[in-house]
């Protein structure tokens, strides 16, 4: 897969971010705001 994850929460963050830069839009309150790397 596209991904190389450690754990769970960088899975669902990771597939998170891919599917709100396909689409384009994110549900409101559907992702917690990034802090930065």
């Amino acid at each position: 897969g596209p991904f190389v994850m450690n754990t769970r929460e960088q899975l669902i963050q990771a597939i998170a971010d891919y599917q709100a830069g396909r689409l384009g839009v994110i549900p409101e309150g559907a992702l917690m705001p990034h802090t930065g790397n």
